[in-house]
């Protein structure tokens, strides 16, 4: 763990970065400044990031989805 020199920051920043730890927030975490943040996906996950896709195929779920309903509501008004 690195020291923090806490007279870096004003008194304004401490107050504003006090009131954020209260309601959540955590933007900036000064205790630790020590770690390093991780600069890649094996660093941060340990491995290769796979990307889901969903928001790539949402156009062909879409119109999946209208031809589902489609085909449903022509089997509705047959019976």
């Amino acid at each position: 763990m690195v020291a923090v020199d806490y007279e870096l920051f004003t008194k304004e920043q401490i107050k504003i970065f006090r009131k954020n730890a209260k309601k959540g927030y955590h933007f900036f975490q000064p205790d630790n400044i020590g770690s390093s943040t991780p600069r890649s996906a094996r660093e941060a996950w340990g491995g290769v990031y796979i990307h889901d896709g969903f928001e790539k195929n949402e156009e062909r779920n879409s119109k999946i989805m209208v031809a589902v309903v489609a085909v449903v509501l022509l089997l509705l008004s047959t019976l």
